[in-house]
């Protein structure tokens, strides 16, 4: 039985951004609702987000919003990963804004350049979808 055709993306519809922290602006240690992502869907545009992906860290917290809704993926564990996102079941429509905050539970910046194991890595979030 021959596959059903998907629904091809235009390249120019199609939406990739990825954030992460550096030496230069590492997430503040012991803090909260520190903005990681924020992308804002064009004016008179849709997006349709297919899927989100974060790293770990350990005393970490991750949150999702889209137009302002966490969403409940959101908490201490990474969703899929940066290489291999977290394919929703069904894509999310998105009419305004994409934001993923941070809560760094640690004592140390991060990524910092200390040696330590934990504070070499920075956070990392990543999504895909299109507009319409």
């Amino acid at each position: 039985m021959a596959e059903p055709r998907q629904r091809r993306i235009i390249p120019q519809n199609f939406v990739y951004e990825r954030r992460s922290s550096s030496i230069g602006t590492p997430v503040p240690a012991s803090t909260s609702g520190y903005l990681l992502l924020e992308w804002f869907v064009p004016k008179d545009k849709t997006a349709i987000i297919y899927a989100v992906g974060n790293d770990q860290h350990a005393s970490s917290n991750y949150t999702w919003t889209f137009d302002n809704y966490d969403l409940p993926i959101s908490g201490p564990a990474r969703v899929g990963s940066i290489e291999h996102p977290y394919e929703f079941p069904e894509p999310i429509v998105v009419s305004s804004v994409i934001r993923m905050y941070i809560e760094n539970g640690n004592t140390i910046n991060i990524p910092n350049d200390t040696g330590s194991p934990q504070a070499e890595f920075p956070y990392e979030c990543v999504m895909h979808g299109r507009v319409e």
